[in-house]
């Protein structure tokens, strides 16, 4: 029995991947080799993603025998979820079951101390950072500590799950499931996450991707583009130049958009106050912020915590 466990606003993506994985491994195989359920953490026999699809479910209190394999999706919701899903977890693994937390699932396991490390998606980071957990979270695809695998999720879940039909059947089987979903190799657990406009592969090397770099690792102490223009031996000029024929922006722009994302994670995903996100992310002051957050996404960065979107 395969369960894959879910909460309110749970990422489509990974329920999908997973569920499709081992459906087309069932379907090469010509028998029910891993039997599926959609389980949720909430009472009721539909539940919304992320974005509002409407999936059906069965509600954890009406599924007490424990799955032989346990996914738990990341979501929106997840932290609000744990004190749920949790001991689910510790049971299956207690029974010598395997437990896979997907993105925010293997966050709330460092949150809860139920894991010394696991693997987060990058955009996950500056919560842990803001934690003083950076150095928990790993920025590889997944990892595995006897029978607890945690993943980044995303894409990332069917490299899990496909090394997972490879351990519970055969290499054979995992190989017929990727060229299927036209996959041509599988990436392994320590692969690094691809992260930062720095990391793309359709970047040139050189200037570009170093600005690119500074700005990554300096959002909350900002540098100025003629800082950012002398650190990496270039003009001003020149450095506006590449920013708009690669990114169609101006320095300052792009610089100030990977604020504002890190400020969004930070809304809603932890209980800092507005003022300790605005410092954190390189803003004078709440006010400034605040206006700035506006402008970007027609939202105040208080009307986006209240709304919950």
């Amino acid at each position: 029995m395969v369960e894959i466990l879910l909460a309110r606003g749970f990422v489509a993506t990974e329920l999908a991947i997973a569920f499709d994985c081992f459906r087309i491994a069932n379907r090469l195989a010509s028998r029910e080799l891993f039997r599926l359920r959609i389980v949720s953490v909430d009472a009721g026999n539909t539940l919304p993603s992320l974005g509002g699809i409407e999936v059906a479910v069965t509600p954890m209190d009406a599924a007490p025998d424990l799955p032989d394999v346990l996914i738990v999706a990341g979501g929106a919701e997840m932290g609000r979820a744990r004190p749920r899903f949790l001991p689910r977890l510790q049971r299956v693994r207690h029974a010598g079951g395997l437990a896979v937390a997907l993105s925010d699932a293997a966050q709330a396991l460092l949150t809860e101390g139920a894991a010394e490390t696991a693997a987060v998606h990058w955009e996950g980071r500056p919560l842990l950072e803001e934690a003083g957990m950076a150095e928990k979270g790993t920025n590889t695809l997944y990892t595995r500590s006897g029978n607890l695998v945690t993943s980044a999720g995303m894409a990332a879940t069917a490299d899990v799950v496909l090394a997972l039909i490879a351990e519970l059947s055969t290499p054979v089987l995992m190989r017929d499931v990727g060229r299927v979903l036209l996959l041509d190799r599988l990436r392994m657990a320590e692969s690094e996450q691809p992260q930062g406009a720095s990391a793309l592969i359709s970047l040139p090397d050189g200037p570009l991707r170093k600005a690119l770099k500074a700005m990554e690792t300096s959002l909350e102490y900002p540098q100025s583009t003629a800082q950012i223009a002398q650190s990496i031996n270039l003009s001003m000029r020149q450095l506006e130049r590449l920013f708009a024929q690669h990114l169609g922006k101006s320095p300052q722009a792009y610089y100030r958009d990977l604020r504002l994302h890190r400020a969004r994670t930070l809304i809603e995903g932890s209980p800092l106050s507005m003022t300790e996100i605005a410092l954190s992310c390189g803003f004078e002051g709440s006010a400034h912020f605040s206006r700035v957050f506006k402008k970007r996404y027609g939202i105040t960065p208080v009307m986006l915590r209240s709304s919950g979107l």
